[in-house]
């Protein structure tokens, strides 16, 4: 015979199970989307972060081993692109869960004149987040 104390055990067992569920899966949606979606979204990100000169945040969307050899002070001092307007041409995920590629077209302003110009990027899945690439901009013309 089920007394009131049991329904109300009951009752809290099944409100708290309904908790720890929804906790658990609200959880696993804190980490990065590894759909192509997901990676228009952080290249997005980056370019919004370039127009509005927040290099800081450009920087802390790389890769670590960008980060190595790059500090984010020196990154910052030499971030002279002044970009007025970008259209992101082309994203795709090459790898899932490994690697993507953005095309973005952009204007940039230099002496006051607006330059047409295109940004190829390879993206990285890091850390559970795509993560922008610049390693090969650290390379010397001739260095293989």
């Amino acid at each position: 015979m089920e007394t009131q104390m049991d329904k109300k055990w009951y009752g809290l067992g099944l409100l708290t199970a309904l908790v720890l569920l929804f906790s658990f899966s609200g959880c696993a949606s804190l980490g990065g989307d590894v759909s192509e979606a997901g990676l228009r979204a952080r290249v997005e990100a980056e370019w919004k972060a370039r127009k509005n000169n927040e290099w800081g945040a450009v920087y802390d969307m790389t890769i670590a081993a960008y980060q190595e050899k790059m500090t984010r002070n020196n990154f910052i001092k030499r971030a002279n692109i002044n970009v007025k307007g970008y259209e992101i041409k082309e994203v795709r995920v090459i790898e899932p869960e490994k690697k993507g590629f953005a095309l973005v077209h952009y204007q940039m302003k230099h002496l006051g004149y607006t330059f047409p110009a295109k940004s190829k990027e390879e993206w990285l899945w890091e850390n559970g987040e795509w993560r922008l690439n610049l390693l090969p901009t650290l390379k010397l013309p001739f260095e293989k």
